[in-house]
């Protein structure tokens, strides 16, 4: 009945995918990436891409009914339309993924819906769409953050169980199992670990030209494995931020790294946001690394119009179009590049989520509405849409 229901909504709107009211808004079978937003990423944009400018509203608004509200889980139990901290998120063939991490699940949506609060169809890592608890097991995750998408698997960045998990997507269900598991030898252990093999709280995940990359948060380094062929504990062949495999002391040059809380490669293209006062900024690797320790071409982040960034957390990249996004958790924004930058410190060109280049207040100093925002993790834009994980409103925007 709700699909059905979802294909008339789609149908009537289909014509202008527009927002309905402050109720509802529009859905459009979106996004089939290539890769992690890549060059030949072929969207279904009947409007268009979305046209962007500061402080612009949301369109759509998943895990809550309405703009106004943000309570976590609604403010009751878990269910198949809440978010509880949400940190991931991405889309790919009209499917959207939510790393709904203080649910300790993956929801997916099957299709785009037209109605705020649209309720996914399933919950990976749960029995079912109404359980929220953690666990260590082949079913079962710990704090689920980064998603992405490659052809045949959903991959997971499980940050409490120190492991990265691939899950089927042709068996995508509740209570599946997990298909491969990295970072760790078996799917009953979370021991945190350096080397090829350990991972400590990896957080982002993300897949272009036959490669996984990974944000290993607390080891203060990126991985990069070659997932032409994913096996268990597989070991990565590239460091990111560390000299060697068995170095994690953070720091805050262009070769270090300090808290990478999320990752996104496209276009032969390395993105990495560093959290935290050390660093603060977004490393830009013009080409991905082959070789351990390699240096960041330039670092945005140090503005001198716009107020600097403040625990930089999310990145996109779209190659097709050029625009860069970066979601700035400190300062409750998203910003916007129009075009790639090219030298350190280049000024943003949009702001989302505040009204201005130098505002940075949690919801704008004020209550929740459909322009604000608090703490922003991950992002994605597929070239149609911008997802972004509004993590303190408990909730997911859509542009």
């Amino acid at each position: 009945m709700k699909k059905f229901v979802s294909l008339i909504l789609f149908l009537s709107l289909s014509a202008c995918f527009g927002v309905v009211d402050s109720g509802t808004a529009s859905g459009s079978k979106d996004g089939e990436d290539t890769d992690s937003g890549g060059a030949n990423a072929n969207h279904f944009c009947p409007s268009g891409a979305t046209s962007f400018a500061n402080g612009m509203d949301a369109t759509w608004v998943l895990g809550q009914n309405d703009f106004t509200s943000n309570s976590a889980n609604k403010g009751g139990g878990v269910s198949s339309s809440s978010l509880n901290y949400p940190v991931g998120v991405f889309e790919k063939d009209g499917k959207i993924y939510v790393g709904d991490a203080g649910n300790n699940r993956v929801l997916v949506w099957n299709s785009f819906g037209s109605v705020n609060g649209d309720p996914a169809d399933i919950a990976v890592g749960q029995p079912d769409l109404n359980t929220g608890t953690s666990g260590l097991s082949q079913k079962k995750m710990n704090s689920a953050q980064g998603v992405t998408v490659d052809g045949s698997h959903l991959i997971v960045a499980d940050r409490g169980n120190h492991r990265v998990l691939y899950w089927s997507l042709s068996a995508l269900a509740n209570d599946m199992t997990a298909s491969y598991v990295l970072g760790q030898t078996d799917f009953i252990s979370n021991i945190s670990a350096s080397g090829s093999t350990g991972m400590n709280a990896p957080t982002g995940v993300s897949v272009s030209d036959g490669k996984l990359f990974v944000a290993d948060s607390e080891n203060h380094r990126s991985l990069i494995f070659d997932n032409s062929n994913p096996t268990n504990t597989m070991a990565a062949s590239v460091v990111v931020g560390q000299p060697d495999f068995l170095s994690t002391s953070s720091g805050s040059t262009l070769a270090s790294a300090h808290r990478p809380l999320a990752i996104f490669a496209s276009d032969n293209k390395l993105f990495i946001p560093h959290y935290d006062w050390k660093i603060d900024t977004l490393h830009v690797h013009n080409s991905i690394p082959t070789v351990n320790g390699a240096s960041a071409s330039i670092e945005l982040g140090d503005f001198s119009v716009a107020s600097a960034s403040f625990q930089p957390l999310g990145v996109s990249y779209h190659a097709a179009s050029g625009k860069l996004f970066m979601s700035d958790r400190g300062n409750n924004r998203v910003l916007i590049w129009n075009s790639l930058p090219t030298v350190s410190n280049q000024e943003p060109d949009i702001v989302l989520g505040q009204n201005d280049m130098n505002s940075t207040s949690v919801n704008q100093g004020g209550a929740v509405g459909r322009n604000t925002m608090n703490n922003p993790h991950h992002i994605y834009y597929n070239g149609c849409h911008l997802f972004v994980a509004d993590t303190l409103n408990n909730r997911v925007l859509v542009y």
